[in-house]
């Protein structure tokens, strides 16, 4: 049965992080789960992104938070790099993330056959955009989907209603120009390939038509949803997804603030919202194709063009800020301005003045009203800001770094952070003639007896909660105590400094064979691979010629079959037009 959204429940809020104080900005600021990446295979790997202990520490941050941790593993893995990936799952067992989000089906197939328990997610880069996609993927193993962002509402609901899969959506944040994942302009232009993480953004530069019309004519506006989130909750999203692993701490916080409230039905003025969103940053906003007819459908290019016009700002394809104002007349070493909303100093205003071909920074150093200074100025205020370049009257002020708001959602850092630690399931059988300790951790069980004579006490006898607290004093080895059970025979007595002797030697003696099982298994698991590749390539040596290379061919002439050697061929590509597809149906007859 497909899963049942209730109008009222609430979907998971996910922020990402591109380091460490972005991700303290997404927990503070009330995300239910945050993802992030590592330095290998993540698809923004322009972030600053985590090394395995930053990963670990905040992991370990956000479990004691109930807080989710996704980490993303979404660029297609090459052949040479699948022994460091082996090498990174095994490492990342010991995290216990609450799931991988993925992109290559390869790496699906090695988690799904030597990684079984990991929770899977499957990337926006794989272009999951109908019902038939999202099925496929369940049936592979994936647990959710992050649906492309080229859907509609209606879409969404269609497929939210038709299965079990927990459906992501993106709500917030940056837009690909072509389909989510399908773009290989950055990577024929210049071999940085956005299925690398290493996207380029060609579609943010100036192009110029054959006509000598010029402009950003790939640029995409970014998504902003806040007003529309009931209508995605009623749709049957489980969890609405934020862009911006690339972006500042600051718009981590506010745009995570702003969504976990309109979540919880506490949004009640877009006024002040919305402009707070757009300082941190935010080109011309969209909605882009969720709640819109689908303009690609059409036939009528005038209404194309309008529809094109809702999702794409060819005029400038960066951060443009919040409206502040305008520039009302310019005198020495000043420009006077009229605010919209509030300006304080050391704010950061981008001026867009139409006898110049490019926007301007200004650093709100002074502010006069009156010639008298001031700190901050507010909608309607006439004031003076010290300017070392004129401006022309109607020049539109926008706010793109305001101190109200870094000082306000800053995040605060914990000084010191634990590493997530490996679950260790313990059991201690205590007898007069010595005590026994079982330890599992993983794939791995050791026992070990000490025999040591135990005294019958009389006045003190050792309980359960006083051994529990001995072998809960782990420290600085990689694990804590999950579960635990004690056995003890009779009244006896133990000394508390035997236990902790009989604790220190166990653990020491389970962490040499935990880390002996590891090297094991990874060894074990690049055996599998190798083995799988061979048995890959003699599956396909029948299609090969003699130098082993298996040939494809696309054909878009069906009578070019007539003259194929078909059985040195391993697969053939039809283009389908009418024209084939009448040539097929008359070939089946």
């Amino acid at each position: 049965m497909p899963v049942s959204y209730p109008q009222n429940k609430k979907p998971e809020l996910l922020s990402p992080a591109g380091n460490m104080e972005c991700f303290f900005a997404a927990v503070e600021n009330g995300a239910d789960a945050v993802y992030f990446g590592l330095k290998d295979f993540s698809a923004r790997a322009g972030a600053q992104n985590f090394t395995l202990e930053d990963a670990s520490k905040a992991t370990a941050y956000a479990h004691k938070r109930t807080v989710k941790a996704y980490i993303t593993l979404n660029t297609l893995i090459k052949t040479l790099e699948l022994e460091r990936v082996v090498e990174l799952l095994i490492a990342l067992e010991e995290l216990q993330p609450d799931a991988l989000i993925l992109q290559d089906l390869g790496l699906l197939h090695l988690i799904r056959s030597q990684f079984p328990h990991f929770c899977l997610h499957a990337s926006t880069q794989m272009t999951i955009h109908n019902l038939a996609g999202v099925k496929q993927l369940e049936q592979m193993g994936f647990q959710r989907v992050v649906l492309a962002r080229e859907l509609s509402v209606d879409e969404i609901t269609n497929i939210a209603q038709n299965t079990t899969m927990e459906i992501e959506v993106f709500v917030h944040g940056a837009l690909c120009y072509s389909y989510s994942g399908l773009c290989f302009l950055s990577s024929m232009t210049g071999g940085r390939s956005g299925n690398r993480g290493r996207c380029a953004q060609p579609c943010r530069m100036r192009y110029q038509t054959s006509s000598g019309d010029g402009g950003y004519l790939f640029s995409m506006k970014d998504l902003l949803t806040i007003s529309q989130t009931n209508k995605l909750i009623t749709a049957g999203v489980h969890s609405f997804k934020i862009e911006g692993r690339m972006k500042s701490p600051e718009y981590v916080a506010v745009v995570t603030n702003a969504y976990r409230q309109a979540i919880d039905g506490r949004l009640h003025d877009e006024g002040d919202t919305i402009p707070r969103i757009k300082s941190v940053f935010s080109r011309e906003t969209t909605h882009a194709y969720l709640f819109q007819e689908d303009y690609r459908q059409t036939k009528d290019n005038a209404n194309h063009q309008v529809k094109a016009a809702d999702a794409i700002n060819p005029a400038y394809p960066a951060n443009i800020g919040s409206y502040a104002g305008e520039v009302i007349d310019t005198r020495r070493g000043h420009v006077v301005i009229r605010a919209d909303s509030d300006i304080g100093v050391r704010d950061l205003l981008q001026v867009f003045d139409n006898a110049r071909a490019e926007p301007s920074l200004l650093h709100v150093k002074s502010l006069e009203i009156n010639r008298k200074r001031v700190f901050e100025i507010h909608a309607g205020d006439i004031a003076m800001i010290a300017s070392e370049q004129p401006f022309t009257p109607g020049a539109r002020l926008y706010l793109i770094s305001s101190q109200k708001i870094k000082e306000t959602f800053r995040p605060k850092v914990p000084k010191k952070l634990i590493t997530a630690k490996i679950p260790v399931n313990l059991e201690v059988n205590v007898r007069s003639d010595g005590i026994s300790v079982k330890g599992t951790v993983r794939n791995v069980s050791l026992t070990k007896d000490y025999p040591v004579k135990l005294e019958r006490g009389i006045n003190r006898v050792i309980e359960e909660d006083s051994i529990r607290n001995s072998f809960s004093r782990l420290g600085e080895t990689p694990f804590e105590l999950r579960n635990f059970l004690a056995n003890i025979s009779e009244k006896l007595f133990i000394p508390l400094s035997m236990l902790n002797e009989i604790r220190r030697d166990f653990f020491q003696q389970l962490s040499v064979s935990y880390q002996k099982e590891k090297a094991e298994r990874s060894q074990n698991i690049k055996k599998w691979i190798k083995e799988v590749a061979i048995e890959y390539r003699d599956s396909g040596k029948r299609f090969s010629g003699e130098d082993g290379i298996r040939l494809s061919l696309k054909i878009d002439k069906l009578y070019y079959l007539d003259h194929i050697p078909l059985e040195k061929i391993y697969k053939i590509y039809l283009v389908l037009t009418n024209e084939t597809i009448e040539n097929l149906i008359a070939h089946n007859d």
